[in-house]
């Protein structure tokens, strides 16, 4: 079962963005205060970043008037002189670098962790944070085929670790590979066999996963495995018609070879 804060996280991350206090929203979310707090800071840090885009002939001018003032001065050590006199362009990349640093060391830890993990809610925050960045519709589909080859891993790693079918990772995992699905049909005629290929090969990967969840699950998962495999090959025979594939020669409702 998904907890509460993987089920808030999208009106956490509003709240924040309409300009509630971060304060104010762990005091809303006392029991998740803790876990909160970090990721909170960071999505807030990376919201109020500068974007200074100076022009050349005033950057030359800064570093001009930066080398006059540092000669009619006494030296100072060189760190400070190096963060001092640096235009302000440098410094907000030295910002956003250390705050990749951050947020990439955390990612690392929590790539492969799965529901239930402590580090599980910290991986599906920084997927929101991912998609809400992305200017492009094309990007935001792409982060959806993405995500739903992940949830498609996290779905056998618990099985495996487990023994049991999560039913909202497997709802999660279709969600996004259907989200994906549907917004390709709204993108340049150009783009859209190239994404659909992209999403056909992932349908193919949840379709064989479905399957050998089935052969090992319990009889009482049976029927939820059943649906969502239904949903994995009415897919695929869209995206046969859609894409000309050449459709295998064995019974469509049970190919594995496609």
């Amino acid at each position: 079962m998904r907890s509460k804060i993987e089920e808030k996280l999208d009106q956490i991350l509003d709240e924040l963005s309409r300009g509630k206090a971060v304060d104010e929203i762990l005091r809303a979310y006392p029991d998740y205060a803790q876990e909160l707090k970090p990721l909170l800071k960071i999505a807030q840090n990376l919201r109020g970043l500068p974007k200074p885009i100076p022009s050349e002939e005033s950057i030359m001018q800064t570093i001009i008037r930066a080398r006059k003032e540092y000669q009619a001065k006494k030296p100072v050590p060189l760190l400070r002189r190096l963060y001092l006199f640096q235009p302000a362009l440098i410094r907000a990349l030295g910002i956003i670098a250390i705050i990749i640093i951050i947020s990439a060391g955390s990612l690392l830890f929590s790539s492969h962790a799965i529901p239930g993990d402590i580090l599980y809610p910290a991986k599906v925050f920084s997927e929101r944070i991912q998609y809400s960045f992305s200017p492009r519709l094309e990007d935001k589909i792409k982060l959806k085929i993405k995500f739903a080859s992940r949830r498609t891993d996290e779905l056998l790693m618990v099985f495996e670790r487990r023994n049991k079918v999560d039913k909202n990772l497997l709802q999660s995992m279709l969600n996004e590979t259907e989200h994906a699905f549907y917004s390709a049909s709204i993108l340049p005629e150009e783009r859209v066999d190239i994404i659909l290929r992209q999403i056909a090969q992932v349908n193919k990967v949840q379709k064989e996963a479905l399957q050998k969840l089935k052969k090992n699950a319990c009889p009482c998962d049976t029927m939820i495995i059943n649906e969502a495999l239904n949903k994995c090959i009415s897919r695929c025979h869209h995206l046969e018609n859609r894409l000309n594939l050449q459709p295998c020669p064995c019974d469509k409702d049970s190919c594995t070879c496609w």
